[in-house]
Parts: structure tokens; sequence; C-alpha cells
């Protein structure tokens, strides 16, 4: 038997141990003895000499020791490998770079580490501490922090929050953070982070001696009153520890709101739910509780919106509508520790026609009581339900293309009549072509228009002389179809 030699050819990837490269002098280049917010340009630099032709060199930084949970930055340079660089210095070159860093730091005596990964070379480490105070002349005193807004207001979304301070001192290129908190210094009461001098520009040259008024302002995210409420200032600059100021607004005795109860109609056995007459009035009466827990004051408005789904804020109610009312007249003043019920009159939407869409105001809809005061706002949402009393079987209306339809189908069945409410004429439209008699009475069952229709399905309803009022309008087609429809004058 012949022996089988068996040769394996292993082929080792090609180091060129004359790459090397040499760092010394890694420096941190931020205003020392400062704090920076998340997102500010961590600037370093360091020199290097040697051949690092087109290997990739990885640097790592840390914050306070070479930790994994330290590490505030990976920065890997010259990955392209590209032999076109040819980076080779026989002396040492100043390298220059940046990056955004993902939290905010500082340059307070923190010690920063520079770890080098390159090649075959064992890992390099550097570090640099920061000064511990700065600039030992940095440094800016505050007092007399006041909210200029008058005192026992509510002010909606987007009001300027107004503020004064008296400042003394010599802050110069130093930034000065600012937050502002409502009732307590707790980052979930916290209503703005206001930075300033955040260019660290020299030019600014900003020393003060003596006191000096600084007066600015910011758009509140939300509403904001200044009835009895504290606001605090906390004012974070350089080496210093963070200053906290606070001021409380006088209470003038502007109230205090809250609903406490909607009272809607009683609930029909037929649907479960409370429930609206379509035909019957105009008007339905809805009983809206408030309470005045402080001051003494009264409402601005009680407003109200239809809509079909349910929602998840007042505002998207309010943009979903497909009906809205409001009530903004007529509110008694409400003692302290009283509360008032306001009987609302709430309109029952009408056949709404628009953009080539229409909604029959018939079935389940979500009714939203929005109750408003100033910056006060409160809501009672309820699923109801808006019946039919003539039980005229109408069925929800949907627009027809033209063409041939079975006069026993449910689309010989649509009534569109627009617009509605109208001046006093308004026009009608039949699903279909075909003989019918329109009619047109009082709510007092008295007939005030009549016209029949041949071979066509739409016909103009003229009720200028008719005094603004609720009408009935019934349809009676050649199979004695009966089709009825509440008509407004305004």
């Amino acid at each position: 038997m012949k022996n089988l030699f068996i040769f394996v050819l292993v082929v080792l990837p090609f180091v060129s141990f004359s790459q090397t490269i040499e760092i010394k002098n890694f420096k941190v280049l931020n205003a020392a003895g400062t704090s920076y917010p998340a997102g500010t340009k961590f600037n370093f630099e360091f020199d290097i000499k040697g051949n690092y032709n087109d290997g990739a060199i990885y640097m790592r930084f840390y914050k306070n020791s070479v930790t994994p949970s330290n590490c505030i930055y990976y920065y890997p340079y010259n990955t392209d490998h590209d032999y076109d660089d040819h980076s080779y210095y026989p002396d040492y070159k100043k390298f220059t770079s940046w990056f955004y860093s993902r939290d905010g730091f500082s340059t307070d005596g923190i010690t920063y580490y520079l770890v080098v990964d390159f090649g075959h070379m064992p890992l390099q480490t550097f570090s640099y501490t920061c000064e511990t105070t700065g600039d030992s002349d940095l440094s800016v005193e505050i007092k007399n922090f006041k909210v200029l807004n008058a005192a026992g207001t509510n002010y909606p979304v987007g009001t300027k929050f107004n503020f004064e301070f008296d400042i003394k001192g010599n802050y110069n290129d130093g930034a000065i953070y600012m937050r502002f908190y409502k009732n307590s210094v707790t980052p979930s009461n916290c209503i703005y982070y206001y930075p300033y001098n955040t260019d660290h520009d020299y030019d600014d040259h900003s020393y003060y001696p003596d006191y000096k008024k600084f007066t600015s302002w910011f758009y509140s995210r939300d509403g904001f009153s200044t009835n009895g409420i504290t606001y605090y200032l906390v004012v974070d600059f350089g080496h210093m520890p963070p200053q906290t100021f606070s001021y409380t607004c006088e209470t003038t005795g502007d109230p205090d709101f809250s609903l406490t109860n909607v009272e809607l109609p009683v609930v029909d056995g037929s649907t479960q739910l409370p429930t609206f007459d379509y035909n019957n009035t105009d008007v339905n009466n809805i009983k809206v509780t408030v309470k005045n827990s402080g001051g003494v004051g009264k409402l601005d408005k009680i407003g109200w919106v239809f809509t079909k789904i349910q929602q998840n804020s007042i505002d998207n109610y309010i943009y979903n509508a497909v009906a809205t009312g409001v009530l903004n007249s007529g509110f008694a003043n409400i003692a302290t520790g009283s509360s008032h019920t306001y009987d609302v009159n709430i309109n029952i939407p009408y056949d709404y026609y628009s953009s080539g869409h229409n909604i029959r105001f018939m079935g389940e809809f979500y009714l939203c009581v929005i109750v408003e005061s100033g910056a006060y706002r409160e809501a009672h949402a309820e699923k109801i339900y808006i019946k039919d009393s003539f039980k005229s079987g109408l069925i929800p209306i949907s627009l027809l293309k033209s063409g041939s339809i079975d006069p026993r189908s449910k689309e010989s069945q649509s009534l569109l009549v627009y617009p509605n409410p109208s001046e006093g004429v308004f026009n009608l439209e039949l699903g279909y072509n075909g003989n019918y008699t329109a009619r047109v009475f009082n709510l007092a069952g008295q007939e005030i228009w009549e016209q029949k229709v041949t071979g066509d399905n739409k016909v103009q309803i003229d009720l200028k002389n008719s005094a603004p009022a609720t009408y009935i309008l019934e349809v009676i087609d050649q199979n004695e179809s009966v089709l009825k429809k509440k008509l407004i004058i305004k």
C-alpha cells in the first residue's frame, strides 16, 4: 500500500509590521470648568507620528475610568483602508477632531481616557484631566427671580412666560443653563429648559461688577397659571454648584374649576344608550355641573363635539368632529366651594353634506362636552344614540352615480337635501328618476308647499316666504314609499 501524503497550505494574512504609530499629548479642548448639554461637540487633539498608511485606527473615549459602562464614544478613523492615504509622518503632527456627545458632559475636574487600537500593536491608553475650577474669575450671582405675567390668571398654551432676575459677576464665554419648574424641582415638573450664551463666544465679555436686570421669556408648552403657583429657577454655571431660586405668584381669588358631572338624557331601553330625538325637538337639555374650589369667577364657554369614533384626547375629539357647537355667554359667578349646574341646549346635527360625501346623523355617536376657563379645559365624553321618532325607515345617504336603479333597492330610498339649514331654498335629490310627490309641513301639521315630479330625481324647494323655523319634508313615490326629512330655515 502506498502512503498517501496530504499537504495543507495555510495562508496567513499579511501584516505589515512596518505600520506603527506613536501618540502623545492627548487633550480635551472644551473650556475648563464647564457643564455641557447633550449634543455639544466634544473637542480633542493629540500628536501623532509614524506610518499608518491604509490601517484603521480605532479610538474609544472614557470618562473617569476605562470600563465599558464609562465609554462615552467609539471613534473609528481611516476605516476605508484606502491605499491612496499613504499617511506617514516621520515627525509628530497635530491631530484635531470632535464628536457630538450623546449625553451632557463636564470639564470640571473630570479625567477622560483615550484608548487607541491599531493593527498588531498593543492597546495604547492616554488620559487628560480637566482643570477643576476653569477660569477662577468666572462666576455669577443671581437674586430677585420673578415671574412677570399678571398674577391670578390662567394662560393658554403658547403664551409667553415672562421672567426676570438680577445678575452680577463675570460669565464671559461661559454658558448658563436655566431650568424652570412648577410647584417642585422634580423632572416631571420641569416646564422649560433655557440654555443661554451657549456659543461660548469670547466676544461677549459679559462682566457686571454690579447687579444688572436680566429680562427674558419663553413660549409655554402647556397652559400655566399665576394664581398662587410657586415657580423655581435652577441655574447651572460652569464649576459652580447649581443655584435654585423661587417665586410664588399672588393669589387674587381667580376660580379653580372642575367638571364634576354631565347628565345626559335617560337611557333608551331599545339602545341601552343615552338617547336624543332627531325629529322631535331642535335641542335637548343636558345638565353640566361645575365646581369651584377657589376664588370667585365664571366659565368662558361650554362646547360640544360629535364624532363617530371614540378619541383619546380633547384635541382629537375636536380634530375629528363631524359637528360642533358652543355656549359662550350667560355664565354665572360661582363662589368658592360652590357648584353650579348649567342647562345646556345641545343642537342635534342635521345631515352633513360636503366635498362629495355625507353623514346621516342617526345611530350611534360620541358626544364630548368641553368646559373651558382660561387655561383650564376639561371634558366628558359618552356614547349616545340619535333616533328618528318618525320611524320613516330612512337609511344613511350615499351619493349615487348616474344610471338605472331598481326602485325596490336600498339606493332608491336615498333622499338628499342640501343646503340644510338654509335661508329658505333647498335642493331635493332622490336616488333614482321616477314619479313622486313632495310636500312640506310645519310642526303644526299644516301643508305649506307641494310639488308633483315626473321622471326626474331633482327638484328645488322654495320656502323663502316662510318664517325661520323647523319644517317636515315628506316624499311619496309611485310605490307609496314614504320618506321624511327635517328642514331648517335659519
